[in-house]
C-alpha cells in the first residue's frame, strides 16, 4: 500500500501590489476627509488604492464593515479634538471650542459624523464617545446637577453646533475665535445663572414669557 505524502502547508496568499487591510481602510478614511461621504464608494477608494475594486471586498466582506473602520477612525480624530479642549483652563468652555475648530478643520469629517446620519446610520448622540467626559464638565462648570445639566448642555450644544455648521460649510458669517469665545461665555454665563434659579421661579418666567408672546 502506497504511503500518503503529508500534505504541505499553505503559505499566506501575498497581498498584491502592497493592497493591505490597513492600506484600504486609511484610503477610505481619506476619501471621506477629502471628498466626503456623498461620494464615498468603492471605485472612489479604490481609485485612490490604485487597484481594483476586489481587493476591497476580499480584505472587509462589505462596504458596511470598511464604512465602520472609518467611523471608528472619524470618531478617534474626534476624540482628540474634544479631549485637547479639556486640557485648557475651563474645559467645559475648551469641549465647545474644540468642537468648532474640529468642524473648521476636518469640515467633510463633521459633517458626515456630526450633521448628517446618512453615512453613519444613527445620531451622533448614539456615537459620540466623548459625552460622558463633557456632561461632568458641564455639571462643575454650570454646578448645575440632574436634569438641569442635561439641559443646559443641550442649549450650549445648539448655540455651538450652529457656530460648527457655519465654520464647515465656511460661512463668513463665523465671528473669529475672541468673539466666538465672548459669545459663547455669554450663553453660558446666562444659562448657568438661569438654571440655579429654583423651579418655581423658572416657571414664573417662563409664564411670562408665554404672555409676551400673545400679546
Amino acid at each position: 500500500m502506497e504511503e500518503k505524502k503529508p500534505r504541505a502547508e499553505k503559505k499566506p496568499r501575498a497581498k498584491k501590489n502592497g493592497i493591505t487591510r490597513e492600506r484600504v481602510a486609511e484610503c477610505a478614511f481619506d476619501e471621506l476627509k477629502e471628498n466626503g461621504w456623498e461620494r464615498w464608494n468603492a471605485r472612489q477608494i479604490a481609485r485612490r488604492a490604485e487597484c481594483s475594486t476586489m481587493p476591497i471586498f476580499r480584505l472587509f466582506g462589505s462596504m458596511d464593515e470598511l464604512k465602520k473602520e472609518v467611523i471608528a477612525r472619524a470618531l478617534k480624530v474626534y476624540e482628540e479634538y474634544i479631549y485637547g479642549g479639556m486640557r485648557e483652563e475651563k474645559p467645559y468652555r475648551g469641549t465647545g471650542r474644540a468642537y468648532i475648530r474640529f468642524a473648521k478643520e476636518q469640515p467633510w469629517l463633521f459633517k458626515a459624523l456630526c450633521v448628517t446620519e446618512e453615512f453613519t446610520g444613527q445620531s451622533f448622540a448614539a456615537i459620540d464617545p466623548t459625552i460622558g467626559s463633557v456632561m461632568r464638565e458641564a455639571e462643575k462648570a454650570g454646578d448645575v446637577r440632574g436634569e438641569n445639566v442635561k439641559r443646559l448642555h443641550a442649549c450650549m450644544t445648539i448655540f455651538v453646533h450652529g457656530a460648527g455648521v457655519m465654520a464647515a460649510s465656511g460661512s463668513h458669517l463665523v465671528p473669529d475665535d475672541d468673539i466666538c469665545d465672548l459669545l459663547m461665555s455669554d450663553v453660558f454665563q446666562a444659562l448657568k445663572a438661569y438654571y440655579k434659579l429654583p423651579q418655581e421661579e423658572r416657571g414664573s418666567l417662563a409664564e411670562q414669557e408665554k404672555g409676551e408672546t400673545t400679546e
